[in-house]
């Protein structure tokens, strides 16, 4: 799961992003709904990919300036699994 902040016209900014990687040990797939808290604190900045290119982190994630959530399968193959998402918050 990840944020990527905005890409503005910048041409040194990039759509930094802020990941937790969602495993087994967060989430098990045991067929059962799980409450998976990720604390935003504890997201780690991992770069950019931006014009074909891979930008290493910076330090530049911007939290006020968020464009997407994302969820993908960057770290194995998903093929037959399913994941069900409900009742995305966002909260203090």
């Amino acid at each position: 799961m990840r944020f990527v902040d905005t890409k503005t016209d910048d041409p040194a900014d990039h759509p930094w992003r802020m990941r937790q990687v969602i495993s087994t040990n967060i989430a098990p797939r045991d067929g059962q709904w799980h409450h998976v808290r990720l604390p935003l604190q504890d997201l780690t900045e991992q770069g950019s990919w931006d014009n074909e290119t891979w930008y290493n982190p910076q330090g530049d994630f911007d939290w006020a300036a968020i464009d997407a959530l994302v969820f993908d399968a960057q770290q194995g193959n998903l093929q037959g699994v399913q994941l069900w998402f409900d009742d995305i918050r966002i909260t203090e």
